[in-house]
């Protein structure tokens, strides 16, 4: 991405996440938890820095939607919980220089202090900035693989294996992600 984006995922945190645990992370965007509470980056030509906290706390063991957009000409990160849009936090980059690093779900960069405990489901990448009623209609359905503003989208629907498949219509094996540990294929969520 060059700065426009939308992040999305139903996470289920085991814990307050009382230390850093990437949800969705490349070497300059990230969609975090940290010191109990929901945290977003965005860094210019794909420096390292720190996040910005959106005040949102996080709710151990309960399954929640969570989502960042960003358009590449604003420096501001709007941040979505639940489909609404609850905060809007200033990450300082607009535009962002492409770079070599990892995308990466439930870690960041193998730093093993950045590793997400919980679970995660339904991970969506666009290249694109989308609306509140986008993502209310994203968390409620299965897929949308044919929309061309979208880059991946991870449903981990595998079932067992060690490839996390990207199911966006048209998407090579090169985009496919290689799963560490041993995970449990469980799509359980219990909202309210």
């Amino acid at each position: 991405t060059t700065g426009t984006f939308t992040m999305e995922a139903w996470v289920n945190p085991s814990d307050s996440c009382s230390s850093a645990g990437a949800v969705i992370a490349k070497l300059s965007y990230m969609l975090y938890c940290n010191s109990g509470y929901w945290y977003v980056m965005a860094l210019a030509n794909g420096s390292t820095g720190s996040g910005v906290s959106t005040s949102i706390p996080i709710e151990p063991n309960e399954w929640h939607h969570i989502a960042a957009t960003k358009a590449s000409s604003s420096g501001n990160i709007l941040f979505y919980y639940d489909g609404i849009l609850v905060n809007t936090v200033a990450s300082g980059a607009t535009t962002m220089t492409p770079n070599d690093h990892a995308f990466q779900i439930g870690r960041w960069d193998n730093n093993a202090a950045y590793w997400f405990q919980g679970q995660i489901d339904e991970v969506r990448f666009y290249n694109s900035q989308r609306t509140q009623s986008q993502i209310a209609s994203d968390m409620k359905s299965y897929g949308g693989v044919n929309d061309s503003d979208l880059m991946a989208y991870y449903d981990f629907n595998e079932g067992t294996g060690t490839t996390l498949y990207n199911r966006k219509t048209g998407a090579t094996a090169g985009t496919d992600l290689t799963i560490t540990g041993s995970p449990t294929w469980a799509d359980v969520k219990i909202t309210d």
